[in-house]
């Protein structure tokens, strides 16, 4: 017997507050990357950025800038215009 629009296997559907698999599952890779594997990482990390070659310097410094956008997303970039679309003008007295 097939379902219909609108109808379920769970009617009452997830408890209120409850989180899905993924969202779980996304919780623990977290707690995975900075709980078990933190020291590592940041071992690795390390070595790298002290290394004499750019390469691996440079190499070291993408993947901490990666890995921080998990932990403080990007910003988004604001551009600030002054009146009609036209460059901003700041004013300051001269008595500062």
């Amino acid at each position: 017997m097939g379902l219909h629009k609108g109808q379920t296997n769970n009617p009452h559907g997830r408890a209120k507050g409850s989180k899905n698999e993924r969202t779980l599952q996304w919780e623990a890779l977290a707690e995975s990357i900075t709980g078990m594997h933190a020291e590592r990482f940041n071992s690795i990390l390390l070595r790298m950025m002290e290394s004499e070659n750019e390469d691996q310097q440079e190499r070291g410094c993408r993947l901490y800038m990666e890995a921080l956008e998990y932990f403080k997303p990007k910003q988004s970039r604001i551009q600030h215009t002054g009146d009609q679309g036209g460059p901003v003008q700041i004013i300051a007295p001269d008595n500062i």
